[in-house]
């Protein structure tokens, strides 16, 4: 199967999941929050393991992949959250909150058609959402729109003034 190439998106998606979670060597193990990074003696492995936590309560998948995508995105990796964000986004196409996370990440990876596209799709459904039309408003100046962003604009600073 690996050979193949089937275990090419598996890996990807450990390696995303990694990432987002500050793992920044290999080998590191994970377990209850807790890292254990380099190459270390099998003692040094074994006591780590039996200091680890119990299973704890697991967040939902769907949860877990948005955390895991904000935390890509603040790490300058918008097309890793995009990548983990899309099975959320399919799943629930109209949750407002993964909609503007991954309108974010089509900002910060320069899509600005699409992010525009979500954005304006957001914008319509609550015009009283400050923030979205601040973005909106950004992502038409940033293709040179400014007239287009004027409003926008205007309308994210008369509702929050740190955005005029």
């Amino acid at each position: 199967m690996v050979a193949e190439g089937g275990g090419t998106a598996a890996v990807r998606e450990l390696l995303l999941r990694g990432k987002a979670r500050g793992i920044r060597t290999s080998p590191t193990i994970v377990v209850g929050g807790r890292a254990l990074a380099g190459a270390q003696p099998a003692e040094e492995i074994a006591a780590f393991l039996r200091q680890a936590p119990g299973e704890g309560r697991r967040l939902p998948e769907e949860v877990e992949r948005y955390r895991l995508a904000e935390s890509l995105l603040s790490a300058r990796d918008p097309l890793g959250a995009l990548e983990l964000l899309a099975p959320v986004l399919d799943a629930h196409p109209d949750d407002r909150g993964a909609r503007f996370l991954a309108a974010r990440a089509y900002y910060a990876s320069a899509q600005l058609g699409r992010a525009e596209k979500e954005l304006r799709s957001m914008a319509a459904e609550d015009p009283a959402d400050a923030y979205v039309q601040l973005m909106l408003g950004r992502t038409l100046q940033r293709q040179g729109r400014d007239a287009e962003a004027g409003p926008h604009m205007r309308i994210a600073g008369s509702m929050e003034p740190e955005y005029a």
